[in-house]
């Protein structure tokens, strides 16, 4: 809760009054319980025939530590005429298996057991085809550039649209070094040998859906990917990005916005209060 103090000067011509404030920092109680729960996040990318599934465990709030990853699980697809896909340990926690030829008429679930004997399965789920990215553009603007994308699908079977994207983009260091210490000695570099300039590689650090539920076309139109304030040193030299996009389900879609609520619209007097995500 704030403190308001108020102080009043009198003087015979004038008044001056000075408010000051002073806000103390809350720091919510937060369980130090061991949850330990299994996190599954994985998908089936239908045009490369491959899956990917990561497992990891939880940690607490109060922990710093990377999610440990759930290691020596036994993970497959298996399909509902019961066709078995085995999905093997690439690095640590992740999960692969490629050359798949899943039939988009059959619904398929994951099954999981891990190496401490728990046993998992997911719900029976069709397979979503791949919208087509039409096109990636720009618009510019007194404040900066909307970078955009056009997709639809041509089956006009999906209706909910999933994003993601990786940019990369070439900088200059504020300082130029010519010099090199060999043995403490300052040695002149060669020109292969500059450091001054620079790449960055960054994914997308929000959750970007789209929907065409309500229209008549299953076309997605200028879908705002990200927003480059002027100035910004991403378009100093050389910018890039590589855009995904994948189909998903009405109850994936529900999940990932609900997600999106709870994790990137707090803070403010109206956004929507915290709450359990189920997936």
């Amino acid at each position: 809760m704030a403190t308001i103090k108020h102080t009043t000067l009198w003087w015979p011509a004038f008044v001056i009054l000075v408010v000051t404030n002073c806000v103390e920092p809350y720091q919510p109680p937060v369980t130090k319980e061991e949850t330990n729960i299994l996190v599954i996040d994985g998908y089936i990318n239908t045009t490369a025939k491959a899956a990917k599934v990561k497992l990891s465990r939880t940690i607490g709030l109060s922990k710093s530590q990377q999610f440990p990853a759930e290691t020596k699980a036994v993970v497959s697809i298996e399909s509902e005429d019961g066709g078995k896909y085995p999905m093997l340990e690439k690095t640590g926690g992740n999960y692969e298996s490629t050359g798949l030829n899943l039939s988009p008429l059959k619904k398929y679930r994951l099954n999981i057991k891990t190496l401490g004997g728990g046993q998992y399965q997911s719900d029976y789920i069709g397979l979503n085809p791949a919208p087509i990215i039409d096109s990636i553009g720009w618009s510019p603007d007194e404040t900066g550039t909307t970078v955009y994308a056009n997709a639809h699908d041509p089956t006009g079977v999906v209706k909910y649209y999933k994003w993601n994207y990786t940019e990369t983009w070439e900088y200059f260091s504020n300082y130029e070094s010519l010099f090199k210490l060999v043995k403490g000695v300052p040695i002149v570099r060669k020109p292969d040998e500059y450091i001054y300039k620079c790449w960055k590689t960054e994914i997308a650090p929000s959750i970007l859906l789209s929907t065409t539920f309500r229209l008549s076309e299953a076309q997605v139109h200028q879908f705002p990917l990200t927003f480059l304030p002027a100035g910004t040193i991403k378009l100093s030299r050389k910018y890039s990005m590589m855009v995904t996009l994948r189909g998903v389900g009405e109850e994936e879609y529900n999940y990932w916005q609900q997600l999106k609520k709870t994790t990137e619209n707090l803070g403010g007097l109206f956004d929507p209060l915290p709450s359990q995500v189920t997936g």
